[in-house]
């Protein structure tokens, strides 16, 4: 019986436009990764991957601490822009202070392996652009139009409205 998390799940990847190709039955995406990250039968994604909501051909955008891009639920589908410190590109340092951009990326577009979990859109992409770090500021205007296929961005809870109406601003 359908519940009001199916439209919502339906509607809500239909409004990101993560559409690919028509798939199979709800039940044949409900296997163990699909259980794995506690949330997506919470949201009836399968109903929506049934109708070929998938993420395939959409970038998301994710603007939070630095991702892992080489972390194997990742590897091969994420980029991020080089992180500066006074103007010169550096490698993150990956320890407890910097795992969140890593987590909401995974939640977003993990791969759908038969490994660990995958993500709600399993078949996208993704441009990262680290927003909360003691590093240097990210241009939004160059993080927005080095993309523009990005289609959804997502943001740590502790970024200020201020920043949220530049994001707005340069998405324009």
């Amino acid at each position: 019986m359908p519940s009001c998390f199916t439209n919502v799940a339906v509607a809500v990847m239909a409004a990101f436009s993560l559409i690919s190709p028509a798939a199979a039955l709800p039940a044949d995406f409900e296997i163990e990764e699909y259980y794995a990250s506690g949330a997506l039968d919470f949201i009836n994604a399968s109903e929506a991957y049934a109708l070929g909501y998938t993420g395939l051909g959409q970038s998301i955008g994710i603007l939070d601490t630095a991702v892992r891009v080489d972390h194997p639920e990742l590897a091969g589908k994420a980029d991020m822009m080089p992180l500066l410190d006074d103007g010169q590109a550096i490698n993150p340092i990956w320890d407890s202070n910097n795992l969140h951009g890593t987590h909401v990326a995974g939640i977003a577009a993990a791969k759908r392996d038969g490994l660990g979990m995958h993500g709600v859109a399993f078949d996208s992409q993704i441009w990262v652009g680290v927003l909360l770090s003691e590093y240097d500021a990210l241009d939004l205007t160059e993080y927005f139009t080095s993309r523009p296929e990005v289609r959804i961005s997502t943001t740590a809870g502790q970024v200020q409205a201020t920043s949220l109406r530049l994001m707005m601003k340069a998405m324009r």
